[in-house]
């Protein structure tokens, strides 16, 4: 049997050829007595193949193609890693300027709220609106979504924290958007006052909460970062 392997893999590729040889009667006896003992299975397996003797595939072997595909496959893996969002060096002001500017006006609404100004502080609920989503989309984009994308590159161990403090971002942007669109308190009023005051102030306080907590750690991971980056550029 291995004498007609050997023919057919020393001649040129021949359709006719393969064929025959695969439609070979192989007795089902045969591979029975072969898996007999676990002598005679290692003595199957190690009979003499001339590697040279491998039909070749545009001048290599199929080994050779083999090893040829694995590397092309790394080096295309390492090609295609996903890269970082660019780092922006002017986010972090950014985003603490629209921090104070977002707490400003939230202390106008309640300093108007307790003083009754219905009109003023209707205005003021539509400016806050408008900043806090323009805030929110920033953050999201330049800040969550490069520590996103950092941290499941460098620092796969804090994505668990990471997931945490981004989830809690989201929840937070949900309670403001339904205080200012949902609210049974809006429009705000002398029948609303109570409950108005009390949900915003909570409001306030989620609000306060997760800045403090956004400039003391995301920020600071987020400058981390970029000095990272910075030692390895030096480094190499």
């Amino acid at each position: 049997m291995f004498d007609s392997v050997k023919e057919v893999l020393n001649k040129d590729i021949n359709p006719q050829e393969i064929k025959k040889f695969l439609a070979m009667e192989v007795e089902i006896k045969q591979l029975k007595e072969l898996l007999e003992t676990e002598i005679k299975l290692k003595e199957f397996l190690l009979q003499e193949v001339d590697v040279k003797h491998l039909i070749p595939v545009n001048g290599k072997t199929p080994v050779q193609q083999y090893n040829r595909r694995s590397d092309d496959e790394n080096r295309t893996s390492a090609t295609n890693s996903p890269l970082l969002p660019t780092y922006d060096l002017g986010l972090i002001k950014t985003l603490q300027k629209d921090h104070r500017e977002l707490l400003f006006i939230y202390a106008g609404i309640m300093t108007n709220a307790e003083s009754r100004k219905y009109k003023l502080v209707a205005e003021q609920l539509i400016l806050f609106s408008e900043r806090f989503t323009e805030y929110f989309h920033v953050a999201d984009k330049g800040l969550y979504g490069y520590l996103k994308a950092y941290i499941k590159q460098k620092q796969p161990k804090r994505q668990k924290a990471f997931s945490t403090l981004s989830l809690e971002m989201k929840n937070l942007y949900l309670s403001v958007f339904y205080s200012l669109n949902q609210s049974p308190n809006i429009p705000f009023n002398e029948n609303s006052y109570d409950g108005f005051i009390n949900e915003f102030k909570y409001l306030g306080e989620q609000l306060s909460n997760r800045i403090e907590r956004e400039e003391k750690v995301l920020f600071r991971m987020y400058e981390e970062s970029h000095q990272a980056k910075d030692i390895l550029s030096v480094a190499v």
